[in-house]
């Protein structure tokens, strides 16, 4: 059952009941005066207060639940939730991931939870929006100061979508370092299943991930680069028991989403790395090459300046063609360069050449 929503009331001296007055006057000006420049921003943003109530999923929070919300736009409850979580540093795998996840969840009819802050969050939401579907954001601070600032399109595109954004705090109160961490646990209560898309080990998404498992929603953790340090934190989720995630149709266990199983979702197939792309595990300490000899040296003292063609090569080092093939070879097989579509041959980043 979804809880009341009721309208922010009245507050013009005008047309207040002598109780509501003695109320205004007992908070004093400053107070007061605040209350009713919010009940003001409330009414011309068509903002509400959400009562939760028995069934809404905060209330398995027990004293840590709120006992009420501000909500803009709309919030349906009866509908199947997913809440996405991650780093704001997340890489393109993970952006990618988290849009593509939002996006599937969208289209499925899933209305996608996160906290609408940059990296995963707003990939998701995002995602959940091009797919035709709903998004919740629970922010961190009141609604009329969002956070951060540069998502501001972002939620009125969730708004003029039909999606919510809701918070625990008066519409007024700026978000801080303290506030963040609190949010997540309404992230995890308002949703069916929890993901984790990307994560160091010290972050707000492995909050979230606790509350998760507090309060009985289902796990999950996406695969990644295990020497990726905004990735850790998903690794030892994995260790803990967290259900791996690589397709939508992997959230079908959970009660209220089998029909992500029968849905012919669009969903990218594994293929193998495009050659020229730099594995991300190759560090300039780990590089697994040798040092170049004097014969090679003037092929890679040519590609460190830019990508060349064998023709650019041979041109610039004074080789011969035959030459400078056999060279290109022994570095491609060595690590040293990889060839990129249209013939071109770069020198791989962050390989140090031992000494």
């Amino acid at each position: 059952m979804q809880g009341k929503l009721v309208p922010p009331p009245d507050l013009r001296d005008s047309g207040d009941s002598e109780a509501r007055q003695r109320h205004l006057n007992a908070l004093g000006p400053d107070k007061a005066r605040l209350l009713r420049a919010e009940s003001t921003w409330m009414k011309a943003n068509r903002c509400r207060y959400w009562i939760p109530r028995r069934g809404d999923g905060l209330d398995g929070l027990g004293d840590d639940a709120p006992s009420l919300m501000f909500l803009r736009g709309e919030l349906d409850l009866t509908a199947p939730a997913v809440a996405m979580v991650g780093s704001r540093k997340a890489d393109a795998y993970g952006r990618d991931m988290s849009y593509r996840l939002g996006r599937a969840l969208g289209q499925a009819g899933v209305v996608v939870v996160s906290g609408g802050a940059l990296g995963i969050d707003r990939a998701a939401h995002e995602g959940a929006l091009d797919g035709g579907g709903r998004t919740l954001v629970v922010m961190g601070g009141g609604l009329a100061v969002p956070h951060p600032p540069s998502n501001l399109p972002l939620f009125d595109r969730a708004l003029s979508a039909g999606s919510g954004l809701v918070s625990e705090h008066p519409v007024g109160k700026p978000a801080s370092r303290w506030t963040f961490p609190r949010r997540n646990r309404l992230i995890a209560a308002l949703s069916d299943a929890v993901v984790v898309v990307q994560a160091a080990r010290v972050s707000g998404a492995l909050i979230t991930a606790d509350w998760a498992l507090s309060l009985e929603r289902p796990l999950f953790a996406v695969p990644a680069d295990a020497w990726y340090l905004e990735s850790r934190g998903t690794i030892d989720l994995l260790r803990k028991g967290a259900l791996p995630l690589s397709h939508p149709s992997d959230l079908a266990v959970v009660p209220g989403l089998a029909e992500l199983a029968r849905l012919r979702l669009k969903w990218p197939s594994p293929v193998h790395r495009p050659r020229g792309i730099k594995p991300p595990w190759k560090d300039r300490d780990g590089c697994p090459v040798k040092r170049p000899d004097d014969q090679r040296s003037p092929l890679t003292q040519a590609l460190s300046r830019r990508p060349m063609t064998l023709d650019e090569l041979v041109e610039s080092t004074g080789l011969t063609a035959g030459r400078v093939q056999g060279l290109v070879l022994e570095l491609e097989v060595g690590g040293l360069v990889s060839r990129m579509p249209g013939g071109v041959f770069m020198l791989v980043e962050g390989c140090r050449q031992s000494r």
